[in-house]
């Protein structure tokens, strides 16, 4: 039997028709607990070298977690949520591609965000310029957002989404205050392209190519990674139909001016998927892969950080969505996922979302998943 659905025009709540939450969340803990001692006990296996693709095997923990659909949030005010980290077990925030703003929701409560914080002026946008931003993450007490690095649809260079910027948030009268980490820096794709161990990925033919095309290039994903450092996962380009991940190794030192270093990639056989969204609790990423010109939906991919093949992981009504970016509470961890969704093609009343411009009538699908 399936799920049993109560539907506004806007938010949905699942709830198994035999079962409540509350008789879940002890079968949860022991599942979770379960899955988190098997991955403890794996065997030790092979990091990858600088510039050197990863190709060790893994020795996969058997029990592996099938995550069902909980709760649908409406979340105001934009059409998507490019990106988004969670800030405490009651906030998370979420960055538009579009606006450039910092727009923060209370966990599990559709509405407007409790708080909009403009970064246009720290990224030192014209009137006109969207900075394109794809991507956060955060490492310690730090929060990183990435733009896409990508060209325009015409092929042509759009200097304001090559941007990575630091900042934290800190509480403040019941909101947060935004503190910008050093200054945004732009050169992040120069280093890129520089750095010899990248040479035979042919970024630079990518780079040259619009954004959209699938030979582009185009950052969407950020997470945290070993020793305080990120990885960077591209939409675009596929190599060799792999999808690439990219480990920044100073992303704090970056921001306060200086030259990107990086500590390798992986190519990753997603089934000749594109990473749309990731991240990450203790060195293991959770990957959100689709295949945006086939529009044959998304797949949720487990990576240990080691091998060259993620494992797919089952994520019930996640076909409902068109996944943008996923995220982890610190309270649940793996047991409760977040996954935003694009929804500016997405009708809302007798509009497309994208075509709104009240921000009360504008918003984008925050989905919780289980298991």
């Amino acid at each position: 039997m399936g799920p049993s659905i109560s539907e506004d025009p806007f938010t949905m709540k699942f709830i198994p028709s035999e079962l409540s939450h509350d008789c879940l969340r002890p079968w949860a803990k022991i599942l979770g607990l379960a899955w988190l001692l098997c991955m403890g006990c794996r065997p030790q296996e092979a990091k990858v070298s600088a510039g050197a693709e990863r190709t060790t095997s893994a020795s996969h923990p058997e029990i592996r977690p099938h995550y069902a659909l909980l709760q649908i949030d409406d979340c105001q005010g934009v059409c998507d949520g490019s990106g988004g980290v969670a800030i405490d077990e009651k906030h998370f925030v979420v960055v538009n591609d579009e606006t450039s703003e910092l727009l923060i929701y209370e966990r599990s409560r559709s509405g407007l965000p409790k708080q909009r914080l403009n970064i246009r002026k720290h990224l030192d946008l014209k009137k006109k310029e969207e900075a394109d931003l794809e991507a956060m993450a955060r490492v310690g007490s730090t929060f990183y957002v990435i733009g896409s690095h990508s060209r325009d649809n015409e092929g042509k260079k759009q200097k304001e989404r090559r941007t990575f910027m630091g900042f934290s948030l800190e509480p403040e009268a019941g909101l947060f205050r935004l503190q910008v980490e050093g200054k945004p820096y732009d050169d992040l794709m120069a280093d890129l392209l520089k750095d010899p161990s990248m040479a035979h990925l042919s970024l630079e033919s990518a780079y040259r190519q619009a954004g959209d095309d699938p030979k582009g290039l185009n950052i969407e994903a950020l997470c945290a990674g070993a020793n305080n450092s990120l990885w960077i996962g591209f939409r675009g380009p596929l190599i060799a139909g792999k999808a690439l991940m990219v480990q920044l190794s100073n992303p704090r030192k970056v921001c306060f001016g200086t030259q990107a270093q990086f500590g390798g990639y992986a190519l990753l056989d997603l089934g000749g998927q594109s990473i749309r969204g990731a991240d990450s609790v203790g060195g293991d990423i959770l990957i959100i892969a689709d295949d945006p010109w086939k529009q044959e939906g998304a797949t949720l991919f487990f990576w240990d950080g080691n091998t060259s093949t993620p494992e797919p992981i089952p994520m019930d009504g996640l076909a409902l969505l068109d996944p943008e970016a996923i995220f982890i509470f610190p309270d649940t961890q793996w047991q409760i996922l977040q996954v935003l969704s694009d929804d500016g093609g997405r009708r809302r009343g007798e509009k497309d979302c994208g075509n709104l411009d009240t921000p009360s009538a504008m918003g984008f699908r925050s989905a919780s998943f289980a298991y």
